[in-house]
């Protein structure tokens, strides 16, 4: 909305037959709906057939990556849900997300209890999370772990992997990315049997997943 207009935020339950409409599926339970609404310019068709996929977008150089809505498809796939978008240009845009309805509350998954002062230590290791910075490069210390995102502007997670494993061979990798395991393999990005986490996660669980990773030897080779 260059010029200004209306965001309008809405929320409702939505009924199995109006959800499974939707997404043009029969089998969706029922949902809830989160809803957003602009008076903005609109999306031209040729534009909302590529929405989601990442680096895709309209904006000049400089002015963004194009990983917003592609990281929003991948957390509301994650939780089992999907979205909707309707669009004209000059008549605005609606996005909507429908997520799986919860009835009884103690099916929600518990947050995990923050990591003790001994977990921490035993789990302690050198943990390099990937940035576009030269500095990575010269570090000539043990490595005991890298974190990387799967999919970036220049080259994919594995492709950062393989040139620092082929300095550090013992080093341990974990990558991360806003889509699901499924789409990420169907892609051709995500390999078997390698260390993922999707996002969004919490530090805790971060935390636990690098000190699963590392085992307890981490804290003697690098303690």
């Amino acid at each position: 909305m260059p010029n200004g207009g209306r965001l309008i935020i809405r929320t409702a339950n939505s009924a199995p037959h109006q959800a499974a409409s939707a997404a043009g599926r029969d089998d969706r339970p029922e949902s809830v709906l989160l809803a957003m609404t602009d008076t903005g310019v609109g999306i031209p068709e040729e534009n909302r057939q590529h929405l989601f996929e990442p680096f895709f977008t309209t904006k000049e150089c400089g002015r963004g990556t194009g990983l917003g809505l592609s990281s929003v498809y991948g957390i509301v796939q994650q939780s089992d849900g999907w979205i909707d978008v309707q669009s004209e240009p000059g008549q605005g845009t609606t996005f909507s997300i429908y997520l799986p309805a919860i009835d009884d509350p103690a099916a929600i998954e518990p947050v995990p209890e923050p990591l003790t002062t001994a977990a921490r230590i035993q789990a302690s290791g050198t943990v390099l999370v990937v940035e576009d910075r030269e500095e990575a490069r010269r570090y000539s210390e043990m490595i005991n772990l890298l974190i990387t995102d799967l999919i970036m502007p220049d080259m994919t997670g594995k492709q950062v992997a393989d040139q620092f494993l082929a300095m550090r061979p013992d080093m341990k990798v974990l990558y991360i990315s806003g889509y699901s395991g499924d789409v990420l393999a169907r892609r051709g990005v995500l390999e078997p049997d390698v260390a993922y986490l999707p996002k969004p996660f919490t530090p805790v669980t971060l935390s636990a997943r690098v000190r699963e990773i590392l085992g307890p030897g981490a804290a003697a080779q690098n303690g």
